[in-house]
C-alpha cells in the first residue's frame, strides 16, 4: 500500500534527481548554442522521431505555450522542420540532418563537468526503465515509446 509520505518521498528524491540532470543538461546545450528548454524539446523529436505539438506536449507533460517559442527558436536554427499537411490539418515536425548530428556529437557527461563519473550506464538504464513504469501506473495507461526513426 503506498501511502501520501511515499509520494512526497518520491517527489522529492525525482526533483533533486532532475534537477541534478538538468544541471549537467544546461551545460550541454551552452556548449551547443541552445537553452536547456531548446535541447530537450530538439531531444525529444530526435528520440522519438516525426511528431506533432501535441505529441511534444504529451511527452514532456508540458503545455505547448511553454515550448512552442523554443521549437520556433530550432526551426530558424535549421534543426527542426515542420511539414503542414493541407487534407489532415497537421503539422509534423521532425529533426533535420543538422538537428541530429548535433545531438549525436554531444560531448560524454564526463567530459562535461557532470557529476555522474561515479554512475554507469546500466544504473542508470535502470532508473529510466523504473521511471517508465512509474509514468504508466501515474497515467493509467502504458508508456509506449515510439522507435526511432
Amino acid at each position: 500500500m503506498v501511502f501520501p509520505v511515499d509520494l512526497f518521498e518520491l517527489s522529492f528524491a525525482s526533483f533533486l534527481v532532475s534537477n541534478e540532470i538538468n544541471y549537467c543538461l544546461s551545460k550541454h546545450a551552452v556548449r551547443l548554442g541552445l537553452s536547456l528548454l531548446e535541447l530537450q524539446v530538439l531531444w525529444t523529436i530526435v528520440r522519438f522521431g516525426e511528431t506533432t505539438m501535441i505529441d511534444i506536449a504529451r511527452l514532456t507533460a508540458r503545455p505547448k505555450n511553454e515550448f512552442a517559442p523554443a521549437l520556433e527558436s530550432l526551426e530558424a536554427d535549421g534543426l527542426v522542420a515542420k511539414i503542414y499537411h493541407e487534407e489532415t490539418k497537421k503539422c509534423l515536425i521532425s529533426a533535420t540532418a543538422q538537428g541530429k548530428a548535433l545531438i549525436e556529437k554531444m560531448t560524454p557527461c564526463s567530459k562535461a563537468g557532470c557529476g555522474f563519473k561515479a554512475l554507469d550506464s546500466e544504473a542508470i538504464k535502470a532508473f529510466i526503465a523504473q521511471a517508465y513504469k512509474l509514468v504508466s501506473v501515474f497515467r493509467g495507461t502504458e508508456f509506449i515509446e515510439k522507435t526511432k526513426s
